[in-house]
C-alpha cells in the first residue's frame, strides 16, 4: 500500500473525475471526498488507508 500526495491532488482537482466517480472507483465515501476535493478537510491530514485508496484510484485512471 502506498500513498502519493501529488497523485491524489491531481485525482481530486484536475483530472476532470466527479466526486461520484471518485467515492465510487475509491471505495470512499461521497461525503469524504466531496470534502477533500472542496478543501474543507486537508489531504496532509486524512487517514493512511483513504490516500492509499485514492492513490490506487488514481494509478488505475491515469
Amino acid at each position: 500500500m502506498i500513498a502519493n500526495k501529488e497523485m491524489i491532488t491531481w485525482l481530486l482537482h484536475d483530472s476532470g473525475q466527479s466526486i461520484a466517480a471518485i467515492a465510487k472507483g475509491s471505495d470512499m465515501a461521497w461525503s469524504t471526498v466531496a470534502d477533500l476535493k472542496k478543501n474543507v478537510s486537508k489531504v496532509d491530514k486524512m487517514s493512511f488507508e483513504n490516500a492509499a485508496k485514492l492513490t490506487k484510484y488514481a494509478e488505475q485512471i491515469k
